[in-house]
């Protein structure tokens, strides 16, 4: 662009510039694909202890459950006693009960207002999932359990989330 100026004015002259619309302010948010967040419990139990949790409705992919280290706290895998919750594509969400990447139980559909607890009383692991309606799910693991234990959450998609 070049602006002329006006000698008998003195004024300066440039072309008009047309409109360009502003971009309002805003956040974009791309999804993150796969099993890369995760967390552990601050504190290694042990004994007897349980976790109780739930989750928002239809989660792409949620491992919870315990684990012995806190190394590589985003794989499901390495959980020894959890649960695996996942949705499908057309929004219903099921469980099934995981220990050392292994599922030991058939997929089961969510039910609503779920609250699911994996429990150790001595070396025995119990899993219990309570939904609205009262006990939706008991299951008592063959495989027994020592030594302390975090509390191990894998997330596989951005927003998923558990309390």
């Amino acid at each position: 662009m070049s602006c002329v100026t006006n000698p008998s004015t003195g004024c300066v002259d440039c072309p008009a510039i047309p409109h360009v619309p502003g971009i309002p302010a805003h956040i974009e948010r791309t999804a993150i694909v796969g099993w890369n967040a995760g967390a552990n419990s601050i504190v290694a139990l042990g004994g007897s202890f349980h976790t109780l949790f739930s989750t928002e409705p239809n989660p792409a992919g949620i491992g919870i459950g315990f684990k012995g280290t806190r190394v590589l706290q985003t794989q499901p895998e390495l959980i020894e006693h959890g649960f695996l919750i996942q949705s499908t594509v057309f929004g219903t969400a099921y469980f099934c009960v995981i220990e050392n990447g292994t599922r030991r139980t058939p997929e089961q559909q969510v039910p609503s207002g779920a609250l699911f607890e994996v429990r150790r009383v001595g070396a025995r692991v119990s899993y219990f999932v309570t939904g609205s309606a009262g006990l939706a799910f008991s299951y008592q693991s063959a495989a027994r359990s020592s030594s302390a234990k975090v509390v191990n959450a894998c997330l596989y998609l951005s927003g998923d989330t558990v309390r």
